[in-house]
């Protein structure tokens, strides 16, 4: 596989399946992750319903889905303005070391800028070191912040 074979797009309905395919990958190195693939298919048709402050974005090599990403807008006191939370960045394995993953970093970073985002936060589970890695090479940064969740009965 090729970066230059890939196009970098918006996602749409007809991708629900490949991205949910993506996904179930996501889970196998993301603790955190492990959902039902309803839940999943859910999720991604709500994101696809709306646009307004979220977008996924695919990598579409000859219209085979082999990766994609996820942003959503939010404010931040700190920022004190809009940033994006970037979430299910995934490549398929055979895609992978091919700058398809930085790609969608870099598309995510530009609908954020065109949407008004001071910056970019991604959460990514504490022992996946080759993504921590990936992301330090992609110019990212590594905090002291640590997510705690709760889910809501």
């Amino acid at each position: 596989m090729s970066e230059s074979l890939v196009t970098i797009r918006a996602a749409r309905p007809e991708d629900i399946g490949a991205m949910a395919g993506l996904l179930e990958e996501l889970a196998v190195v993301d603790e955190d992750f492990r959902t039902e693939t309803s839940a999943r298919l859910r999720g991604l048709s709500m994101m696809l319903e709306n646009h307004g402050g979220r977008v996924i974005l695919v990598a579409d090599e000859r219209g085979r889905i082999v990766g994609m990403c996820s942003a959503q807008l939010f404010v931040s006191l700190a920022e004190g303005g809009p940033v994006a939370m970037v979430e299910n960045l995934v490549v398929a394995r055979s895609g992978r070391g091919v700058g398809i993953g930085s790609s969608l970093l870099k598309a995510a970073e530009a609908w954020a800028a065109a949407s008004g985002a001071k910056g970019l936060q991604i959460v990514v589970d504490a022992g996946n070191i080759p993504s921590l890695e990936f992301l330090m090479k992609n110019g990212w940064r590594r905090t002291e912040r640590l997510r705690v969740s709760r889910t809501i009965a």
